[in-house]
């Protein structure tokens, strides 16, 4: 449940002291990938919400929901009508999500209890370490963002 987390570079040509200027991707063991891939497997849902979602499901993607959205513009526009729309940035969104309201809106959405339990377990139980070059800091335990 221990994760080395390293920071890439976003704009070589940027500011290599401004902290936005990276992103950690944290690497993690391979027991820990093929327990995700046995976990992945009790979570399957039948919430109506799925069938609005792009990203990060299998045979959607992000070009596919821009493709919806200019379909429905043109078909408006060429009607002679306004098209009004709202874009909203969640960026760092998952830094702010509350992961015990998700537990609990997996146990309402019918997710095997011990399955959710495992998992709050486990997302509560992670710790990191970072290397910069070869070096490694002190373990810390992660209280926010994506695992």
């Amino acid at each position: 449940m221990q994760s080395v987390m390293v920071p890439l570079v976003k704009n070589k040509c940027g500011d290599l002291s401004d902290l936005n200027n990276y992103r950690a991707i944290a690497l993690s063991s391979a027991l820990s990938k093929v327990f995700e891939c046995v976990i992945a497997g009790f979570l399957t849902t039948d919430s109506e919400v799925d069938c609005f979602q792009f990203g990060f499901k299998a045979g959607h993607s992000t070009s596919l929901c821009t493709s919806v959205l200019k379909d429905t513009v043109g078909y408006y526009t060429s009607q002679g009508s306004h098209v009004f729309a709202c874009f909203i940035d969640f960026n760092k969104a998952f830094d702010s999500v509350n992961y015990w309201k998700l537990f609990h809106k997996l146990l309402d959405d019918g997710v095997n209890y011990f399955i959710v339990n495992l998992l709050a377990y486990w997302h509560s139980s992670q710790s990191a370490v970072v290397r910069w070059q070869n070096t490694m800091s002190s373990k810390f335990y992660i209280s926010n963002g994506v695992r």
